[in-house]
């Protein structure tokens, strides 16, 4: 078993088992509530939070630290608990961290902005929207690859081995890791070391090699090199993104290389592992907590699809994906959970990165652990759900 296919099986069990005030807010509602000395209550919650964030680290020493930003109607605000990384510094709420599969929400919606524009259709055979040399490679790794639909990738239905899941690969990380990949030579792994796991559609297998190929979709029918085709479709700027970009393809904010913060992979830090391990379509965005929390409550409050419907088709769940996302269900880059008892939406990440939106109680949060191995046993969801039962606490006056 590759270390990286481990992790998964520790996805499953994570799944399911200094203060700063943001003096802005994605909220179509008005501004952020005022904490100090406004409403006492809330300062109230903000600092039930943060004892939280500090009794989890105190009863996980595996965890580095914590950054989360929630929003709860209103009431906005992040926090950090821990250590950035280097010395003695401790975590700031406004640190920025390596979003690893984060990424694959952002690539699922520029996507599905491109089917929006009848650029694309998700039942169109992936054969006609990749690189000769791709299509040669899968036919090559045995893929009909004229079988293979645009939407099968989007929803890990499209059979692909996982090129993370090879012995080559994860060698390779932890002997070089300032080698520098290329997109086409992961996908030449996944198809030499690798078979087919499924007939296209029949089965749901997450892999990175679906994102793989659709940041290459991205690219190839964009024109566009994968960050610009991103920023394009997405609009970072007008959404309020100011910390999120595509790491080491293109520039980064001023002063962002200092913020941030580092990943451990166990008892290895991985903050200058060169970004090309995880990057290509499937990994590769930094940003902060309050940048995806402004993305995820632009998703949901139809700030960035133009139709109602894109929206229903990127969270509708296959048959075949129910169940299938280490517990979770399965959809187009992104996940659906139950959170406090509710139905909710999340974008998950390698180093314990999560942002959750649940519609029905008007929250979103995102947070880092920073952390791609927190222990055998350890699950997120005693946290989560204390964290929303605070947020849901109504104010007293």
């Amino acid at each position: 078993m590759s270390v990286i296919h481990a992790v998964g099986n520790l996805l499953r069990q994570i799944l399911f088992s200094g203060l700063i005030l943001l003096t802005f807010c994605a909220c179509s509602g008005g501004p952020v509530v005022a904490v100090y000395p406004e409403n006492p209550t809330q300062q109230g919650k903000v600092e039930a939070i943060q004892k939280t964030l500090d009794e989890e680290l105190a009863n996980n020493s595996r965890l580095p630290g914590i950054l989360l930003t929630a929003r709860a109607g209103q009431f906005q605000w992040s926090w950090a608990s821990g250590r950035f990384g280097e010395g003695a510094r401790q975590l700031q709420p406004t640190d920025l961290f390596r979003s690893a599969s984060v990424t694959k929400t952002f690539v699922a919606v520029a996507i599905l902005k491109r089917v929006e524009q009848n650029a694309l259709h998700l039942d169109q055979a992936i054969s006609s929207l990749l690189s000769p040399e791709s299509v040669q490679a899968l036919a090559k790794g045995g893929y009909q690859v004229d079988e293979i639909r645009l939407g099968q990738l989007l929803n890990h239905t499209a059979g692909l081995y996982n090129y993370t899941d090879t012995d080559s690969f994860n060698q390779r990380i932890f002997d070089q890791p300032g080698y520098r990949w290329t997109a086409g030579e992961q996908l030449r792994l996944a198809m030499e070391e690798g078979s087919p796991l499924n007939e296209p559609g029949k089965l749901y297998h997450y892999s990175d090699t679906h994102y793989l190929l659709l940041g290459e979709v991205l690219e190839v029918t964009t024109g566009l090199p994968l960050a610009q085709a991103l920023r394009t479709l997405i609009p970072y700027e007008s959404l309020g993104l100011q910390d999120t970009w595509l790491e080491s393809l293109e520039p980064e904010p001023p002063d962002a290389s200092e913020r941030i913060s580092h990943p451990l992979y166990g008892d290895t830090d991985t903050r200058y592992w060169d970004p090309s391990w995880d990057l290509y379509g499937s990994g590769g965005l930094v940003s902060s907590t309050r940048d995806l929390v402004t993305f995820m409550d632009a998703l949901f409050r139809g700030k960035i699809f133009q139709k109602t419907g894109t929206l229903e088709t990127m969270i509708a769940v296959p048959i075949a994906g129910i169940g299938r996302y280490y517990g979770a269900d399965g959809g187009m880059g992104i996940n659906r959970v139950i959170l406090y008892g509710v139905t909710c939406y999340g974008g998950y990440g390698f180093f314990g990165t999560e942002v959750v939106h649940c519609p029905s109680l008007d929250l979103t949060f995102a947070q880092t652990r920073n952390q791609a191995l927190p222990g055998a046993g350890y699950s997120s969801t005693p946290f989560n759900n204390r964290i929303l039962s605070i947020l849901l606490q109504s104010p007293q006056r």
